[in-house]
């Protein structure tokens, strides 16, 4: 019986893909500018193109955090 739970796990963990298609990807780039230059539509005057610029400098200066490998 322990080795037939065994052989059951190690199939299941083989099944697991931890990495997304490269599509979803490419299609989070292209939702993410879609939905910046859609909130720059909104900028009617200075002080809102003030903020604006603000919040965009720290969402592009800000780093991403790196890639966990899961073990």
């Amino acid at each position: 019986m322990s080795n037939l739970v065994q052989e059951n796990r190690q199939q299941a963990s083989e099944r697991v893909v931890r990495d997304l298609h490269p599509a979803f990807y490419i299609a989070l780039v292209g939702l993410t500018l879609w939905l910046g230059l859609a909130i720059w539509g909104f900028g009617y005057d200075g002080q809102t193109d003030y903020l604006l610029a603000i919040v965009s400098a720290v969402f592009f200066s800000s780093r991403s955090p790196s890639r966990q490998r899961w073990p």
